[in-house]
């Protein structure tokens, strides 16, 4: 499995703590940036090692349409062992 650099990689994904529930609406509109760079790359899987993120990623995949599984690093490499 191949890597690619997400467009944008350090920008945060609209989550900030509580970024996602104080200011909800521009929350969004950053979630939906980061999700269209997503999609962009075809990737099937994306890694976050941030529970906020982990948990707004996974939210805009539902909510934008964008087909990615979202997980932590530690559940990929501990799937990837697993034979």
């Amino acid at each position: 499995m191949s890597s690619i650099q997400l467009e944008e990689a350090s920008w945060c994904c609209g989550s900030a703590e509580i970024y996602n529930i104080v200011d909800y609406k521009d929350s969004m509109i950053i979630l939906e940036r980061k999700m269209e760079n997503i999609r962009k790359t075809n990737s099937r899987v994306v890694l976050t090692g941030n529970p906020g993120c982990l948990a707004q990623l996974r939210y805009g995949a539902k909510r934008f349409g964008v087909d990615v599984e979202v997980m932590h690093p530690v559940s990929y490499i501990r799937g990837a062992l697993e034979i």
